[in-house]
């Protein structure tokens, strides 16, 4: 069966250009896996930093440490520390 040479080089040229894009999103995968896995990462640290950050409070001897801050006017914070026994 013969085939126009126009219909020939659509042919040749959309399968070219579905392998260029397949090929341009598998190079685009790995930086995506590398920034998932980062991403996830930074957020297990900083669950462990809050679990070190609340079992170094329970372990003081003296009681929970409770930070209130109070605002009074535009521009004046007052912070006061207060230990429950």
């Amino acid at each position: 069966m013969q085939v126009s040479p126009l219909r020939k080089l659509g042919g040749y040229t959309a399968l070219f250009l579905s392998v260029a894009y397949r090929e341009s999103q598998a190079l685009q995968l790995p930086e995506t896996q590398a920034e998932e896995e980062r991403r996830i990462a930074a957020e297990e640290k900083t669950k462990q930093d809050e679990l070190k950050r609340i079992e170094r409070t329970d372990r003081n001897p003296r009681g929970r440490h409770i930070k209130v801050s109070l605002h009074f006017s535009g521009a004046m914070w007052i912070s006061k520390v207060f230990c429950a026994v």
